[in-house]
């Protein structure tokens, strides 16, 4: 009998992709959530969803938790889904290794991949081009760069512990008062993010499976909408045959960090001159992992094929020009953009993004998450999305009708003034 795998963290897409790879071969999947904002969502590729207790706010408790469902359901492989699993399973590796297959290299090398700085010196290090990057943790500090900064600028998560706690996008600025005053609006701003250069191009993502310093498999893959429009999470992608400089500087920057397992090294690409430089790694699977699956690349089998000592069955190819694309993702581009204001860089036009979306609805462009025969990830999600907008925008409109509220009447009887009284 074919043991279970147990996928830690709960993102729909990333999980529900997972999830279906490994159900096509008849291997049973439980997932278990150990945060709140990441609810059950059922799909008939997991078995079993547990919730278990936030690591954060009860890490003793989650622990015990985690043991007693290894103990009861007998996963011989855990596959950590997210970069909060890689840091919730992180203090238990050792005596995690010696109940299962644990699809992730030490916490030592993990950590190497989380922390951006320790990222970007190792690419520094191998030769791999990174973006210019300030660091200014206040006011202070930036106003000593004023002379050194190049804009437009971006402004992201210094670390990815940070993105964990708070919710932090990137912001970009044009101007050195708009990031002065973003510093003077937030005292804590500077502490949390790092400054780099805005590099024009597109985001090239190329996901690796490594194995003993070798790169078993890649998959690469072009941006061609992301959230927030300026560059983020990657929303319709388009797959295309391996760049060999791309890839020669995402297996030398691999082997610097001793990675073994999955990773998505992400590029910023200009198709025109050729440069390229490192954004960030991925050190599990990537968001956007169904577009890989859905061309033939299937990475979770790949890593259970190794979890139990069998040589993953990886084709010589695969397709180029497939469209893969995140709906319920493109829908939330499509809000932020009528919701934003002009930063700066330059954005697509609402009417012609909005005709946009509903053209990716056409044939050919495939979607990561939804499956006709599994619809309720998809539809939760969606449902999700709808209440939140619904209710910012319910939020919106009581601020604006509070500050159009006509003022009310003094509720005592102002005296009246009394005319002067003149002598006759």
């Amino acid at each position: 009998m074919v043991r279970p795998v147990l996928v830690l963290g709960a993102h729909p897409r990333t999980v529900v992709t997972i999830a279906r790879s490994l159900h096509r071969r008849r291997i049973p999947v439980l997932v278990a959530s150990f945060v709140s904002w990441q609810p059950c969502f059922p799909s008939r590729a997991i078995a079993r969803f547990v919730q278990l207790p936030d690591y954060r706010e009860a890490p003793q408790a989650f622990w015990e938790a985690l043991c007693r469902l290894i103990a009861t359901h007998q996963p011989d492989l855990l596959l950590p889904s997210s970069d909060e699993a890689l840091r919730a399973i992180a203090p238990h590796d050792s005596a995690l290794r010696k109940q299962l297959y644990l699809a992730c290299p030490p916490p030592e090398i993990v950590c190497r991949v989380l922390s951006k700085a320790e990222t970007m010196e190792a690419a520094m290090r191998c030769g791999v081009a990174v973006p210019v990057t300030y660091e200014a943790n206040d006011l202070a500090a930036l106003e000593g760069l004023r002379d050194r900064l190049s804009f437009p600028l971006l402004a992201k998560a210094r670390d990815k512990e940070i993105l964990s706690i708070a919710y932090l996008p990137p912001r970009y600025f044009c101007t050195y008062e708009a990031l002065q005053a973003a510093f003077q609006a937030d005292p804590q701003f500077g502490s949390r993010i790092v400054l780099q250069e805005y590099c024009a191009g597109d985001d090239v993502g190329i996901g690796v499976l490594m194995h003993r310093g070798e790169a078993l498999t890649l998959f690469q893959y072009r941006a061609l909408k992301t959230m927030p429009h300026a560059g983020g999470v990657s929303v319709l992608t388009f797959s295309e045959p391996v760049n060999p400089e791309l890839a020669e500087n995402a297996i030398r920057l691999l082997r610097e960090l001793e990675w073994e397992g999955v990773a998505q090294v992400d590029f910023r690409h200009d198709p025109i001159s050729g440069k390229a430089a490192l954004l960030e790694i991925n050190g599990r699977f990537w968001g956007s992992l169904a577009a890989a699956t859905q061309a033939g690349v299937d990475f979770p089998y790949y890593v259970w094929q190794l979890a139990h000592g069998e040589t993953p069955s990886v084709p010589a190819g695969y397709p180029s020009g497939l469209l893969a694309r995140w709906a319920v993702g493109d829908f939330m581009r499509l809000l932020h953009l009528y919701g934003s204001e002009r930063n700066g860089l330059p954005r697509p036009s609402r009417l012609q993004a909005t005709a946009q979306f509903c053209w990716d609805f056409r044939p050919g462009v495939r979607e990561m998450s939804w499956a006709w025969n599994d619809p309720i990830p998809t539809l939760m999600e969606a449902g999700k999305v709808l209440r939140k907008e619904a209710g910012s925008r319910l939020r919106a409109l009581g601020r604006a009708g509070k500050r159009w509220q006509r003022p009310q009447p003094p509720a005592f009887d102002a005296p009246t003034e009394q005319p002067e009284k003149r002598p006759l």
